[in-house]
């Protein structure tokens, strides 16, 4: 048995003991539940203005607290999975994106064809001071002999 069930049985087994009827049984159980829903509320901030109401302020913000306590209490399970999904999204985008950046600013910006081209400029211009330096040598050994 797990532990949901074995508190659903518990929490049977003991309006039993205490003569509840159905309706009574089902009004524990309502009771209950709007107290939980306050509590996770309060834990997560929600509420007349909530998180959002208070980092952004004003109407505005008093606006989007509302909708997002609104959007809790109507369904605290799907906030839940946004709240989970969005924190495990946002650092694979930023990581994607920070990949991205870094892969583009490490790529070499010359393409095979710039890079022959300046290696052929290069190539011409040692051939020309090699020649250069050999005209000069050749030039001082005809004064000197």
């Amino acid at each position: 048995m797990s532990p949901t069930e074995a508190f659903k049985v518990a929490f049977l087994m003991r309006c039993a003991d205490e003569g509840l009827d159905i309706e009574q049984t089902h009004q524990r159980v309502k009771t209950a539940l709007a107290k939980a829903r306050t509590e996770k509320r309060a834990l997560f901030g929600l509420g007349a203005g909530g998180v959002a109401g208070g980092a952004a302020g004003g109407p505005a913000g008093a606006a989007a607290g509302a909708a997002a306590g609104h959007w809790f209490e109507k369904d605290p399970t799907g906030m839940g999975k946004f709240l989970t999904l969005t924190g495990l999204a946002l650092p694979v985008a930023l990581g994607v994106t920070g990949g991205k950046l870094l892969a583009d600013a490490k790529k070499d910006p010359l393409t095979v064809e710039e890079a022959k081209t300046d290696e052929e400029l290069s190539e011409i211009q040692r051939l020309t001071d090699r020649a250069r330096r050999l005209k000069q040598l050749r030039a001082a050994q005809s004064t000197i002999g």
